[in-house]
């Protein structure tokens, strides 16, 4: 479905309407209560649309379409606490985005905007990584001597 898995709902219109009636001429010679029964436009909606919607998180298109170099910052998105909620949420979005939106766009500016979007969850990842490197490399504020109350001298 779509420009390079890009489907949108223009796309999956077409293509269920294309199944719909393939799977219903197919199916002959059953009586027309089951193949209604087993064919309905409720049941291809939610395949194809589940198909499209996992399409966008697909990890075969995200490894082709994202530098490898961002991943691991990507990857880190999801460990702090105080920006999984954002960033797992903002994966869940958008794949509806795409397929409600994309059917606007060239291939060239789908492909942008979904390098883009993973752009933006590899600056999530790098703002949770850094001060995890940070704290774990032992970089701390040195206190200045007048500061430390151990080398302070009582009544002087």
């Amino acid at each position: 479905m779509g420009e390079l898995g890009f489907c949108h709902l223009k796309d999956l219109l077409s293509t269920i309407n294309t199944a719909l009636v393939s799977d219903i001429t197919t199916d002959s010679g059953i009586p027309i209560f089951l193949v209604r029964m087993v064919h309905n436009k409720i049941w291809y909606w939610f395949l194809f649309s589940s198909r499209c919607y996992l399409s966008y998180l697909d990890p075969g298109r995200i490894f082709y379409n994202v530098s490898p170099f961002l991943m691991p910052f990507v990857i880190a998105s999801f460990s702090g606490k105080k920006w999984r909620k954002l960033a797992v949420s903002l994966l869940l979005l958008f794949p509806i985005f795409g397929i409600t939106q994309f059917q606007l766009f060239n291939l060239g500016t789908k492909i942008n905007l979904f390098r883009l979007f993973y752009m933006f969850l590899s600056i999530i990842g790098f703002i949770n990584l850094v001060p995890k490197v940070i704290r774990a490399n032992g970089f701390r504020k040195r206190r200045s001597k007048s500061s430390n109350p151990k080398t302070k001298r009582s009544g002087k």
